[in-house]
């Protein structure tokens, strides 16, 4: 379910927000987990099982941590933060690594064994290294054990970071999962950073998505590579026709379709030419030299030629030109 979907911008966060402030607060914390898991289950309904294993594992292992420590057997405390972060580094590791590990294996030892062509679990790397960190704050101090489990899965499974982060150590929000206080003026703030963060993923990151899909599955030949000769003489013509040769000169999409112009744009210089500003000098009938000014000079890809015959009546496009580096001189009137 994305953040950004009607599904979850109008039913499931509204229905959220309802059952969280209708509840009681001795059961906040497990409104919270339950709608985290259906999140989490709606887009990865058997690996939701996976994370419950997780949470179980690393919850047993705080409190023998804990408990150890308050016994004063470091030593028995340290070896249980190892087999809890062990046991939860080997799920994510499995997921991860199995292929790759039976990838090289068949490289080495020429051997076939199938791959289990896995797919990695939503968030597993997040969750996990969450789990992770709440172990090593118990084991340090830096936070109390959590004998609740209901406190501690919504600490987990908390779906506003769960399958994008980021990373939430436990210590930081310890407090907050036992006592939290709500009001009106933290929730309109809440919202307004909410819809900052919408914004940004609807009319920036979802454009510069599309834009950088559609780069991606060009074919690498069509790609647009700067001509270091055209340069080379786009500079000489700016010189030898008086121009100023700008400091900064940069290439722009110009979007047009026309009959020589299938792909819909044209690689052109329409905002920051090579060349500004120059003339040239010519001599009229009774001898007075004159200057045509020259507004600019931009280098650009050719386009197609279309080619009339006037015979048939017919109308050719002869693209044989198309994409090729071209000098272009544009007078002042």
């Amino acid at each position: 379910m994305v953040f950004s979907s009607l599904l979850f911008l109008f039913r499931f966060l509204p229905l959220v927000l309802i059952l969280y402030f209708v509840s009681p607060r001795r059961l906040r914390n497990l409104v919270l987990l339950l709608v985290s898991l259906v999140f989490y289950a709606w887009g990865e309904p058997v690996y939701v099982i996976l994370m419950v294993v997780s949470i179980l594992i690393s919850w047993t292992g705080g409190l023998m941590v804990d408990r150890y420590l308050c016994q004063g057997r470091k030593r028995a405390a340290k070896v249980s933060l190892a087999v809890s972060v062990a046991l939860g580094q080997s799920l994510l590791g499995f997921f991860k690594y199995a292929d790759f590990v039976l990838r090289t294996v068949n490289q080495i030892a020429h051997s076939d064994i199938p791959l289990l062509q896995l797919a990695l679990p939503i968030g597993i790397s997040f969750y996990t290294f969450q789990t992770i960190s709440y172990i090593i704050d118990v084991y340090r101090g830096s936070a109390s054990v959590q004998k609740n489990i209901i406190s501690y899965g919504a600490y987990v499974t908390m779906f506003p970071q769960l399958i994008a982060g980021p990373i939430v150590q436990y210590k930081t929000i310890d407090a907050q999962l036992r006592n939290r206080q709500e009001s009106s003026e933290e929730f309109a703030q809440g919202v307004m950073r909410f819809m900052t963060g919408l914004g940004k993923k609807v009319l920036l990151a979802n454009n510069a998505g599309l834009l950088w899909y559609s780069i991606r599955v060009m074919d690498t030949g069509s790609l647009p590579v700067l001509n270091r000769a055209v340069v080379e003489k786009a500079i000489a013509v700016g010189l030898a026709t008086h121009c100023d040769i700008t400091r900064n000169s940069k290439f722009d999409r110009k979007n047009y379709f026309y009959p020589d112009n299938p792909q819909n744009y044209q690689i052109s210089q329409l905002y920051y030419p090579i060349c500004r500003n120059g003339y040239v000098a010519i001599k009229d009938a009774e001898g007075n030299e004159k200057h045509v000014r020259i507004h600019e000079i931009h280098m650009e890809e050719d386009a197609g030629k279309l080619v009339h015959d006037a015979f048939t009546d017919e109308t050719y496009v002869d693209f044989n030109r198309s994409g090729v580096p071209l000098i272009e001189i544009v007078s002042e009137p």
